[in-house]
């Protein structure tokens, strides 16, 4: 199916409230190999970024054990181990100014229906190598009581971050390859229903989250399989909505092959546009050992709009393209009924006639929301 077509198919099947904003173009970057990670870190699942010092967890079926980690040479530096813990599925990895939080979330089997949160303060590492943690247990409003198909629903969850007091948890949707965005706060008793308030097409699986609170960038980092059976890795930025997360600019940034990066399951900030990926060991045909990578975007999310989309934009209810243009645009508006399409060699188009509303221009890979005031 032709993305546009697909992207159409969206909007008349998914309500629109998961998908306003502007999604902008796919662009791809290289991460750059920093050293496989050392023997005890095969299935990284979550990774963080402190003081100098990668933290890392592994997943299902390892012992319930914090790692900090070197991030020079990817040699763990130091265990901790949690004592009143259990790692039924360590997925996800973050932490406030205090505290870690350990997300024990995963779900792939389909037989979960409470998961826990460990928090452990961050000042009882120093000088021990055992730690206590407060355990949190939560459920997923609307899952079903009854076991679901493996790697075939969406109940799973790889991936969280804190901010705002709250954990922002983003789930791995095998049925459908979109993502819901819950909440949880940071510290309750009982156990409780996480919040759903919002859901986006990420067209993979989610398998960590970073998230910056000073510039409100959010990060997903994810993996799909193609065609061809082979898997390749890709990172979400979000930014420039606070509120909502999905609401603002996004783009999707493909990171490459499974072979180069192994299967990418940590992602962590290490500055504005920079952090690390880790990589969990993948045994199949070949072994590929488990990796840090680093990357950057700082090329791609400092270009201003008009590099992005050149000479495209909205000025008193007229619609700009620039000459040299030559993509068909369709612009539609809330009741997805097609009001303009574009024409090759024409730059200018006089909208005056539209009732005032929410327009959405949409292109092959990319869509531009509109509000008309009069």
């Amino acid at each position: 199916m032709k993305i546009f077509s697909f992207l159409f198919f969206l909007f008349i099947t998914a309500p629109f409230w998961a998908q306003p904003g502007t999604t902008l173009p796919t662009v791809q970057i290289s991460p750059q190999f920093v050293a496989n990670l050392s023997v005890g870190n095969e299935e990284t699942s979550g990774l963080f970024f402190r003081n100098d010092t990668l933290f890392s967890i592994n997943d299902s079926g390892n012992a319930p054990e914090l790692k900090g980690i070197d991030p020079a040479n990817g040699q763990t530096l130091k265990t901790w181990t949690i004592a009143n813990a259990q790692n039924q599925d360590w997925e996800a990895l973050t932490a406030s100014p205090t505290d870690f939080f350990i997300g024990d979330i995963g779900n792939n089997m389909g037989a979960r229906q409470y998961f826990q949160v460990y928090k452990i303060s961050i000042n009882s590492l120093a000088g021990v190598d055992t730690l206590n943690a407060l355990q949190q247990t939560y459920y997923l409003p609307n899952q079903p009581s009854v076991n679901l198909p493996m790697n075939a629903h969406n109940f799973d969850a790889e991936a969280f971050a804190y901010w705002n007091d709250s954990l922002h948890i983003f789930s791995k949707n095998w049925a459908n390859l979109w993502t819901k965005h819950y909440v949880l706060p940071s510290h309750w008793q009982d156990t409780i229903s996480a919040q759903l308030v919002d859901s986006f097409f990420v067209d993979g699986l989610i398998t960590d989250a970073a998230y910056n609170a000073n510039t409100q960038q959010l990060y997903l980092l994810g993996y799909k399989q193609q065609s061809s059976g082979m898997y390749t890795s890709f990172m979400w930025a979000f930014w420039d909505d606070s509120v909502q997360v999905f609401n603002g600019f996004r783009r999707r940034i493909e990171l490459g092959s499974a072979l180069v990066l192994s299967q990418t399951e940590g992602l962590c900030l290490t500055g504005q546009y920079n952090g690390f990926i880790s990589g969990e060991q993948i045994s199949s045909v070949i072994t590929i050992p488990a990796k840090i990578h680093a990357w950057s975007v700082e090329d791609i999310m400092t270009a201003g709009m008009e590099k992005l989309v050149p000479g495209l934009y909205f000025f008193e209810n007229t619609l700009y393209l620039p000459e040299s243009f030559n993509e068909i645009l369709t612009l539609v508006d809330m009741n997805r009924k097609v009001v303009l399409k574009t024409e090759r060699g024409k730059s200018k188009y006089n909208l005056e006639r539209l009732p005032p509303g929410v327009y959405y221009l949409m292109a092959n890979d990319w869509y531009y929301k509109w509000l008309k005031n009069s």
